[in-house]
Parts: C-alpha cells; sequence; structure tokens
C-alpha cells in the first residue's frame, strides 16, 4: 500500500470532538481476508498501546466504502471518529505495520498525532 495524503479535520485534532480523516492510497497487491496490522501507540518513550488489529473485521465494523478482498487500484477512504475528552495534551507516535494473510508486508506507516495546545501567533503559528 503507497499512502498518497493523510487529511485530518480539525487539524489538529481536538479532544472530545469528532475526528474526520481522508485517506488516498494505492493498493498493489490484493488485500485478502485475514489481513492484519500491528499498532504501537507511543507518549515519549512510554508504549501506550500495542494491538493486533484484523484489517478486514475493522473495515466491516467501521462500515468502511471499502471491503475485502480489495483490488489492487487507487481508494481514497473517509472515516469519522469521536476522540474521547480524557486525550491528554501531548505528542503521540503511532508506528502501523500492516500484513497480508500470507504475512506479507502491506505498510509501515509511522505518523505523529499532536494533541498539544496550539497558541494563535505564537511563533508566527495562526
Amino acid at each position: 500500500i503507497t499512502v498518497h495524503s493523510i487529511k485530518v479535520s480539525p487539524d489538529p485534532p481536538k479532544a472530545g470532538e469528532n475526528l474526520t480523516v481522508v485517506v488516498t492510497g494505492t493498493v498493489g497487491e490484493t488485500i485478502e481476508e485475514g489481513a492484519w496490522a500491528d499498532v504501537k501507540v507511543k507518549l515519549g518513550l512510554i508504549q501506550l498501546l500495542k494491538k493486533e488489529f484484523d484489517l478486514c473485521e475493522e473495515a466491516r465494523g467501521a462500515n468502511v466504502t471499502v471491503q475485502c478482498p480489495v483490488e489492487p487500484g487507487t481508494y481514497t477512504i473517509e472515516q469519522t471518529v469521536a476522540l474521547p475528552k480524557e486525550i491528554p495534551k501531548a505528542k503521540f507516535n503511532v508506528n502501523v505495520k500492516a500484513y497480508n494473510d500470507d504475512e506479507s508486508p502491506l505498510l509501515c506507516l509511522d505518523i505523529v498525532i499532536d494533541f498539544m495546545m496550539r497558541f494563535p501567533g505564537l511563533f508566527g503559528r495562526q
């Protein structure tokens, strides 16, 4: 999987509000039932979450428009999730490694999700 873009709204995300994520990417090989992802979330050096997800089950459960098997091609997926109010104001490092049913690699993605308080005009930020 080649990710072309990830857009979030609002940006930055806000605890206690809905977050809409739009991802556009290209699938190079068919994603089969049994494909899975290993997700790790860290705050600094502290690992907060390590979880394995079945990609096809997650897509079905979230009513995502793209369902398994996913044929090669370019796709855009939009998903809205409710963020809990309890998320601390911090930067989280998220690592996602996805594999097909035969354990061949599909994706490796490192994302920083910033819930830090933004101050208008500080250091040129608007």
